[in-house]
C-alpha cells in the first residue's frame, strides 16, 4: 500500500511536472508573440540605425564582411556593382544598417580574411589586422549614406587623418567611389601627419 502511494505520488509529480513545462511553454511562446508586436526591449530601433556602405575594390569572385556589428558570427554578402562608365569595372558592395559607436569589421574574400589596407585599420589582441569605423548619430537622418566623423581610438592619430581626407574628398563609408583619388587624399593625409 505504501508502494502503491508513493507511485500515485511520483505520478502526481510528473503530471505537474509536464502542467509546469507546458504552462512555462506558454508563457515562452505569447513572450515572443508580444516582442515580435512590440520590438524587443533594448533592441534598436529602425530609425537609430545607420546605413552603412561596406565597399571592396580589390578583386574576387565572393566576398563577405563580418565584423563587431553581429559579434563576429554573420557574414554578409556584397553584390557585384559595376562603375556607370566602365563596366569591366567596379567594385563589391553592401549596406548594412548599424547603431551609432564603433565597429570593427574585415572582408571575407574567397573564404580569405582581408582587411583594407586604404582604410582605417588596427590590430586585434591576436595582431591580425581589422578596418574600424567610428558612426556617429548623423544631425540629417534623411541621408542615404551617412557622412561619419571617424574618431580615432588611442594612438590611431595617423589613421584618422587619412579617413578626415577620405571624407573631405566625399568619404564616409561608400570609400571607393573614386579608389585613385581616395589614395591620393589618404597618401597626402598620411604624408602631412
Amino acid at each position: 500500500q505504501a508502494a502503491q502511494q508513493q507511485q500515485q505520488q511520483q505520478l502526481a509529480n510528473n503530471v505537474d511536472a509536464a502542467d509546469a513545462a507546458a504552462a512555462a511553454q506558454q508563457q515562452q511562446q505569447q513572450q515572443q508573440q508580444t516582442h515580435q508586436q512590440q520590438g524587443t526591449p533594448g533592441a534598436p530601433q529602425p530609425e537609430d540605425l545607420i546605413p552603412t556602405k561596406f565597399v571592396w575594390t580589390y578583386g574576387g569572385r565572393q566576398v563577405h564582411v563580418c565584423g563587431s556589428f553581429s559579434a563576429w558570427t554573420e557574414a554578409v554578402p556584397l553584390t557585384w556593382e559595376a562603375h556607370p562608365e566602365h563596366a569591366a569595372q567596379g567594385c563589391f558592395a553592401v549596406v548594412i544598417p548599424l547603431v551609432p559607436g564603433y565597429h570593427q569589421f574585415k572582408y571575407i574574400v574567397d573564404n580569405e580574411w582581408r582587411h583594407d589596407p586604404a582604410r582605417p585599420h588596427l590590430p586585434d589582441p591576436n595582431g591580425h589586422l581589422n578596418n574600424w569605423v567610428f558612426l556617429k548619430r548623423p544631425d540629417n537622418t534623411a541621408a542615404a549614406y551617412t557622412q561619419q566623423h571617424m574618431v580615432p581610438p588611442p594612438g590611431m592619430q595617423h589613421a584618422a587623418a587619412a579617413a578626415a581626407a577620405a571624407a573631405a574628398q566625399g568619404g564616409g563609408m561608400d570609400w571607393q567611389s573614386d579608389p585613385q583619388a581616395a589614395a591620393a587624399a589618404a597618401a597626402a593625409a598620411a604624408a602631412a601627419a
